[in-house]
């Protein structure tokens, strides 16, 4: 998917203006962290970098400082070495799986579970602490009412840290738009 087809849906989504949003692309963009999604050399943009950009987006740091908050956010590993953002970005990809199955145009295994992480992902949220600990928290609800967690960062519960400034949430409903818009034109 290209970049400015993700503009105005990413600033519906997260409550932000489109010009921030396209200011955010841009300062990823000049810093090699995603490829130039206009003109000659269009790219188009994966799960990975529809993560980087999520997380730069979250962040809550200036603009000039977004390139490095989306890698440092991605690169946050849980207890047994999981990427925070390989995690997010299997889960927007899952949902092209997913829609393969629902359509009636695969069957296999490999789309089934797509379709399984895909629904894991729609009833899951995904936490990002901002401050001196940058923290990543996904927490899964499950449909008899228990919690899992997974804590990529530092390991401590969130409301222990006295460095965590601001904390955003991202809902299984973004994240399950998120996915479908990225597999949408596919």
């Amino acid at each position: 998917m290209a970049a400015y087809d993700l503009i105005p849906l990413l600033a519906v989504l997260f409550g932000l203006s489109e010009s921030y949003v396209e200011t955010i692309y841009r300062r990823l963009n000049e810093a090699g962290v995603i490829p130039r999604s206009a003109g000659r050399a269009r790219e188009l943009l994966d799960s990975r970098h529809i993560a980087l950009w999520t997380f730069a987006l979250l962040a809550d740091v200036p603009s000039r400082a977004a390139a490095d908050a989306a890698v440092t956010y991605f690169n946050l590993r849980n207890s047994v070495g999981v990427k925070a953002g390989t995690t997010f970005a299997r889960w927007l990809d899952s949902f092209g799986g997913a829609k393969e199955v629902l359509t009636a145009q695969s069957d296999d295994s490999a789309h089934m579970l797509d379709l399984q992480i895909a629904l894991h992902a729609s009833r899951s949220r995904l936490e990002l602490d901002c401050g001196a600990s940058p923290r990543i928290r996904i927490v899964a609800d499950a449909t008899d009412g228990l919690q899992a967690e997974s804590i990529y960062g530092p390991q401590d519960r969130p409301w222990k840290d006295d460095n965590v400034r601001k904390t955003f949430s991202l809902p299984g409903n973004i994240i399950q738009r998120l996915g479908v818009a990225l597999h949408k034109a596919a």
